[in-house]
C-alpha cells in the first residue's frame, strides 16, 4: 500500500513539473515573439541596428563627468513602467550599454564635461 502511494506522488509530482516546464516553455517563447515585435517596431521607426544604443552612449559621454552605467529598458503602453521598487519587471526588453572604452569615446565624441 505504501509503495503504491509512493508511486502516485511520483506520478503526480512529474506531471506537475511536466506542466510547469511546458508553461515556462510557452512563456518564453511569448516573450520571445514580444521581443521580436519591439525589434521590428524600432527598425520601421528608424532605430535598427543599435541607432537607440548609440544616442545613450553619446548622450551619456557628453552628459556628465561621473562614471554612471546605462541601462535601456522598452515598455509598452499595455504594461508601462512599475512605480516604485517593488512589483513585476514590466519591460518588454532590458539591455546595458557597454561604455568600456574611454579612448575611443573621447575620439568619436570629443572630450567629456569637466568635473563641477
Amino acid at each position: 500500500m505504501i509503495a503504491a502511494i509512493k508511486r502516485i506522488a511520483e506520478t503526480v509530482t512529474g506531471w506537475f513539473k511536466s506542466a510547469i516546464d511546458t508553461f515556462n516553455r510557452a512563456v518564453d517563447a511569448f516573450n520571445d515573439a514580444v521581443k521580436d515585435i519591439a525589434n521590428g517596431v524600432a527598425d520601421a521607426l528608424g532605430f535598427a541596428g543599435g541607432q537607440l544604443e548609440e544616442i545613450a552612449r553619446r548622450d551619456y559621454w557628453r552628459g556628465t563627468w561621473q562614471h554612471v552605467s546605462v541601462h535601456v529598458a522598452v515598455f509598452s503602453e499595455a504594461k508601462p513602467q512599475v512605480t516604485g521598487p517593488t512589483g513585476p519587471d514590466n519591460s518588454i526588453s532590458r539591455k546595458r550599454i557597454e561604455l568600456d572604452d574611454p579612448t575611443a569615446l573621447e575620439k568619436k565624441y570629443g572630450p567629456r564635461p569637466a568635473k563641477k
